[in-house]
């Protein structure tokens, strides 16, 4: 396991001048990161991630790349109630710090994108990115929020509301996988929506009105991780896992 102190830093390319780097681009030439989280409670500071899937997506809706494990959060596991996780399954799965350079890898040039992102980002900065020296490097969309953004009413709905509204199929399971697929093709749904109302870039979302602040860090470029990951085994509790990276 690779100590904190010789984590690789991460660093997000400097904006040129007065160059918004995210609100000009294009959706469509963005790769988009969909996270999902189980933790063992609410405060990021306090508590700690059980659970982590991510999903790496093209704009056309094409998978990249997943990533699904269990994590030892190093404390006793809580919310057992909500997430069905125990100390006995976390028990030889990898920390977050074993898997702080993967994470990072997936993010490499994409847009974070959680369906509560008020929820999954302070998580990610406190325990994956601020370790890292890179606190607040990563933009992000998020999915909840973007109803809004596209003029859809009502302007915010829980996930299984909103993906029946969007004929997305969902099961109510909290496992951060079936959540981060559900919401990776309820982004894509949103993506066509966005299409459809001749919103292209990231500055196009202005003409709804709507300002959020995960917004702000539209102004800056996607991270930037060149470091080999550190390699992991990971620990997956659903079927739909890809294989462990080494």
């Amino acid at each position: 396991m690779k100590l904190r102190s010789e984590k690789s830093v991460l660093h997000y390319p400097a904006t040129k001048g007065a160059t918004v780097a995210l609100w000009d681009r294009h959706l469509d030439d963005m790769e988009y990161c969909v996270c999902d989280l189980e933790t063992t409670g609410m405060s990021p500071d306090y508590d700690a991630i059980v659970e982590v899937a991510m999903i790496r997506m093209r704009a056309d809706g094409s998978i990249v790349e997943s990533l699904d494990t269990l994590v030892n959060p190093r404390q006793r596991v809580r919310a057992t109630e909500i997430h069905g996780i125990t100390d006995a399954d976390v028990r030889h799965a990898p920390t977050i710090d074993d898997l702080s350079s993967e994470i990072c890898r997936m993010l490499h040039g994409a847009v974070l994108v959680t369906y509560n992102v008020y929820f999954d980002l302070p998580f990610m900065e406190a325990q994956v990115l601020r370790p890292s020296a890179c606190a607040g490097a990563v933009p992000a969309l998020c999915a909840m929020y973007m109803r809004g953004l596209l003029g859809l009413n009502p302007s915010r709905m829980k996930l299984p509301e909103a993906c029946r509204s969007a004929g997305v199929a969902f099961q109510e399971c909290h496992q951060a996988f079936a959540d981060a697929e559900a919401t990776q093709r309820l982004f894509r749904c949103y993506l066509t929506e966005a299409r459809a109302q001749e919103i292209h870039t990231f500055a196009d979302f202005r003409r709804s009105g709507k300002s959020y602040k995960f917004m702000n860090d539209w102004r800056r470029d996607p991270l930037s991780f060149s470091a080999a990951p550190t390699p992991v085994k990971l620990r997956p509790r659903t079927p739909q896992a890809f294989a462990a990276r080494s």
